[in-house]
């Protein structure tokens, strides 16, 4: 035994054992339901035992955007991420190869595939497909599941706390220095119908979770952004706060009786005790420290913002990156996959705040690309014992989301200006 999780090198698989739990854009994570049995579950005396295993398998998708040609998220996490991010809160992968249509895990793959698809949300099952003859897949602990303790369900929280940070650039925009992208853009969703101004008061707005208050440092400020997403969560869940245990996703209605067993509280006050159980964590030494650590590297890495960025592009290559062709190829800067020692050579620098060469343009673009997977990183916490904060979802942004990134800047932009003025 040793080390866990272990490599995975010929050990036996089984579709039955496994279970879906959810998905992004490009992989699909399933959790080990199976015996408790050493590799797939750690049977090892101490903390961390009877954590599970969870698998990412990689999606076939049927759109144009992809991850192919970029560096393995081992050697991204390893050789980029660590460089920016505490070592503890960055996921242990190993990596499980095979060759398709040989190995033991070409049938047990197919099978997975079949077993879980009824579950997979539809839109999800439009967008791509499970690769079933890939050349790796990833294992990685299921961070969606704790084990008991002293018989009392545990419960985990997911957080997506977004940028906590406001535009530091040159910028044609005031709002942007003095509100998250998340907000701005949540005003943007909120409208009824594209084109109208949304009907939010000003007194809604400031009721909505802010980032900046999650990265403030400040109990009372963390306090009030805990206390906004648990009651979004209640009232209508968002992908920004989840509750979950034994590997499922929670609902505050439908699950009220495990919830107020597992905080000890009664329904009256479960929000409230939920909210502070989380803020207790959060606010620990080292999870302060982590967030302080995340929350500098996105204003690091962000460098002269979106905005400066496209004019500097334009400027430097004589292409609008909000206009351009969506074929970046054969682009005087194309955005094509770095190499690995690109992103490595990249962190060891600063983003130019005043970029004057093709060389400071690509630099920086990395930079920023870099500091978007940190932005959109999700945060695991456990409740309770063991608080240490652990993020997941790290994969590299494809550079050409860089198009994409410039024109929500734009039209998120245009929006919340409609709407603030209509609110003066």
């Amino acid at each position: 035994m040793g080390h866990w999780p272990p490599t995975l090198a010929g050990v036996p698989w089984s579709a039955a054992d496994w279970t879906y739990v959810a998905e992004g854009a490009a992989n699909v994570i399933v959790r080990y339901t199976g015996q408790p049995v050493w590799p797939y579950v750690n049977t090892t005396p101490g903390p961390e035992h009877g954590a599970v295993l969870a698998l990412r398998l990689p999606k076939m998708r049927f759109d144009v955007s992809s991850t192919n040609g970029y560096p393995p998220l081992d050697a991204y996490i390893d050789k980029v991420l660590s460089q920016l991010i505490p070592k503890e809160a960055l996921p242990t992968l190993q990596c499980i190869t095979f060759t398709p249509g040989t190995s033991a895990l070409t049938p047990f793959l197919e099978q997975l595939a079949a077993n879980i698809e009824p579950f997979r949300p539809e839109a999800r099952r439009e967008a791509g497909t499970i690769d079933t003859a890939p050349s790796f897949i990833w294992a990685m602990r299921d961070w969606s599941y704790a084990p008991p303790r002293d018989g009392v369900p545990q419960l985990l929280v997911e957080i997506k706390p977004k940028a906590g940070i406001v535009c530091n650039g040159p910028t044609n925009d005031e709002n942007k220095r003095k509100h998250t992208k998340y907000r701005m853009h949540r005003i943007q969703r909120a409208a009824p119908h594209q084109g109208a101004v949304p009907p939010v008061t000003p007194h809604e707005f400031a009721s909505w979770y802010d980032p900046l208050d999650f990265f403030s440092a400040d109990r009372a400020r963390i306090s009030k952004a805990v206390h906004a997403l648990c009651i979004d969560w209640a009232s209508a869940p968002k992908n920004n706060f989840s509750v979950m245990c034994n590997g499922r996703k929670l609902d505050f209605e439908a699950d009220k009786r495990l919830l107020c067993a597992s905080l000890h509280s009664t329904e009256k006050d479960l929000l409230e005790t939920l909210a502070l159980a989380v803020t207790d964590s959060l606010c620990s030494p080292q999870n302060q420290s982590i967030l302080s650590n995340i929350v500098a590297q996105q204003a690091r890495l962000d460098g002269p913002g979106i905005e400066e960025l496209a004019r500097r592009w334009e400027a430097l290559t004589g292409a609008s990156l909000q206009d351009g062709p969506e074929d970046c190829s054969r682009t005087v800067l194309p955005l094509s996959p770095p190499p690995l020692q690109d992103y490595v050579n990249a962190v060891r620098k600063n983003p130019a705040m005043h970029i004057a060469t093709l060389d400071e343009l690509y630099t920086t673009v990395i930079l920023y690309m870099i500091g978007a997977t940190i932005k959109d990183a999700s945060i695991f916490l456990r409740l309770g014992a063991l608080p240490a904060l652990h993020l997941v979802d790290l994969d590299p942004k494809p550079l050409t989301k860089l198009r994409g990134y410039v024109r929500d800047d734009v039209s998120i932009s245009r929006m919340f200006g409609r709407w603030a003025a209509q609110n003066d």
